[in-house]
């Protein structure tokens, strides 16, 4: 029943637990693999003509969220995707250019998180669950 189940998002929409818990997934994966393409991520949900440059190397962002599948090939994020990661962000709003230095801090996205609804997400190690 996974795959029916719908969970309510901290802005209060309902997306299946299944794209929550996978969405949950690759974000911490992200997180230890590429801050910067977490970053990148963050703000192109928050502004759709966010550019993500290309980087020379293993760490590109562009091509790790491509290859993680957040984007397409013509840089947009489906509309599910992007609800997910702004609400698993905690200062989304302070993430910008002008303080690009903000820590991007995962936290639940589900507006009344349950240690048994998705236990990926409060399994997160040493980052915290807010």
């Amino acid at each position: 029943m996974l795959f029916m189940t719908q969970v309510t998002l901290r802005d209060g929409v309902r997306v299946p637990m299944a794209l929550v818990s996978q969405i949950s997934y690759q974000l911490q994966q992200l997180e230890k693999e590429n801050a910067v393409a977490l970053w990148d991520l963050a703000m192109k949900c928050k502004n759709a003509s966010h550019q993500i440059g290309p980087i020379p190397g293993d760490l590109d962002p562009l091509s790790t969220l491509q290859n993680y599948g957040f984007l397409d090939q013509n840089e947009r994020i489906v509309p599910d995707i992007k609800r997910i990661v702004l609400n698993s962000i905690e200062n989304i709003d302070e993430i910008s250019y002008a303080n690009s230095m903000v820590d991007v801090i995962l936290r639940s996205p589900l507006s009344q998180p349950r240690a048994n609804d998705l236990p990926a997400l409060t399994t997160w190690g040493w980052c915290s669950i807010v």
